[in-house]
């Protein structure tokens, strides 16, 4: 055995709500987004730290652009699958209809968008896919079940990191 010890990032963001007009404002967003138009916000199941002052954030940005924001469920098997499950478990992290103050839709209905050169279909939520804009608020996180290339990357680096072979 070696022992290790490891650092990780502690940087944290203070407020939110600068954090995200900054980012609007690295991207144009007034360039990109016309007054009217509707904008898919994806509700994520990733543990995203502070989820609903980042969400309001990004509504009152996109609210502050004249376009029309609305919530999506994109928590795949999470809720059992079903769109009022996705709702429920939007609900335990304090994101609802109310507290956001926009509609959430949400439904396990996708359309398919095409393959990835190695042939996997690509999916996209239906609400989302409906939507003028989607943005993205998201978390990069190894899913426990994914095997992929990235996931064999992880498994040689922890391998070389603790002599382990998983």
């Amino acid at each position: 055995m070696v022992k290790i010890r490891q650092a990780l990032d502690s940087e944290r963001i203070a407020d939110a709500a600068v954090a995200v007009k900054a980012q609007f404002a690295a991207v144009d967003a007034r360039a990109r987004l016309r007054p009217g138009s509707r904008v898919a916000i994806p509700i994520s199941s990733r543990g995203i730290a502070e989820a609903p002052a980042i969400l309001r954030a990004v509504i009152a940005e996109v609210r502050a652009l004249g376009a029309q924001p609305f919530l999506v469920c994109g928590m795949g098997s999470h809720g059992g699958a079903t769109g009022a499950g996705q709702i429920e478990v939007a609900r335990g992290y304090g994101i609802t209809e109310e507290s956001m103050g926009v509609p959430i839709r949400s439904s396990m209905e996708t359309v398919r968008l095409g393959v990835t050169p190695d042939g996997a279909p690509v999916y996209m939520d239906k609400h989302a896919y409906s939507a003028d804009h989607t943005i993205v608020m998201g978390r990069v996180k190894a899913h426990t079940a994914f095997k992929g290339e990235i996931d064999r990357a992880k498994a040689r680096y922890d391998t070389l990191a603790t002599g382990k072979i998983p």
